[in-house]
């Protein structure tokens, strides 16, 4: 049986640390390092939600997935009682043959590559490939900062700093956000079903977890936009309710999840933080 090891660091908003694959068995391991980039449980729901694609598209079954949701609930509910080092964080051995990646972009393509999932994640076509990788490079910088920003600032940095945002502040972070919505409207989607055409693929599978990132903090992005509205629909859709739900389960209740969290676990980065928003 071949095996696969990931090493996922928190360079990017990935709040995943490590991923063992093994065909047939898949480790995920939730390793926090907020002091690199802020990572947090519900940031990492959307590695979560693409490894959990390619997992079902690899075939490697139900128990599989059903075992990395538990890792994944059990791990998150214990970095939020402040347990940083946990006995699943060194259980696993790094592979020598396969290089640490930091990136949940390069995890998703990396084993679209590895274990030649269906052609509609990550087409053959060029034509096709181009416009992923379109949106693979522009999300980085605009819709994944702006739906973030966002949850942190309606919900994180008030509920548990008790730090009020000034209106101002909310003002430019929404009007970003809804600038980058704007452009995934009509450019990205324009008149298409999907990014890319009449498949979903990597592109629209990273987009629509940016995208339910603020309805952790109540803001409903889908309130007066039809397009990006009936979108979800079909992406839901296309991997399948279930699926979705489960996927998306940790950042629609995000706020009954910091009731657990004690607030002084964040008084070390809260300078960092500061700096970061303000």
């Amino acid at each position: 049986m071949e095996s696969v090891y990931l090493s996922i660091g928190a360079a990017n908003r990935c709040s995943l640390h490590r991923l063992a694959a093994p065909i047939g068995r898949y480790f995920l391991d939730f390793l926090q390092e907020v002091s690199s980039r802020l990572a947090w449980f519900p940031a990492g729901l959307p590695c979560l939600f693409g490894f959990q694609v390619n997992i079902l598209e690899m075939n490697l079954g139900k128990s599989a997935r059903s075992e990395k949701f538990q890792h994944f609930e059990t791990e998150t509910s214990a970095w939020l009682r402040g347990e940083r080092l946990l006995k699943a964080a060194v259980s696993v051995r790094m592979r020598p043959d396969v290089p640490p990646l930091s990136s949940s972009v390069a995890i998703m393509l990396y084993l679209a590559e590895k274990f030649q999932t269906p052609d509609r994640w990550f087409p053959a076509d060029l034509r096709l490939r181009s416009r992923v990788n379109e949106y693979l490079s522009w999300q980085h910088s605009a819709i994944r900062m702006h739906g973030s920003k966002m949850l942190w600032m309606r919900l994180m940095i008030p509920k548990i700093m008790g730090i009020d945002v000034p209106k101002e502040k909310m003002d430019g972070a929404l009007e970003d956000l809804n600038a980058s919505l704007t452009l995934i409207e009509e450019n990205f989607l324009q008149d298409r079903p999907f990014i890319v055409g009449d498949q979903m693929s990597l592109a629209d599978l990273v987009a629509i977890v940016e995208i339910m990132q603020p309805l952790g903090a109540g803001l409903d992005v889908f309130e007066g936009r039809p397009k990006l509205s009936a979108w979800r629909d079909r992406v839901q859709a296309s991997i399948g309710k279930d699926l979705f739900d489960e996927a998306h389960r940790g950042i629609l209740g995000a706020q009954d999840s910091m009731k657990q969290l004690d607030p002084s676990k964040l008084e070390l980065f809260k300078p960092k933080i500061l700096r970061l928003f303000f």
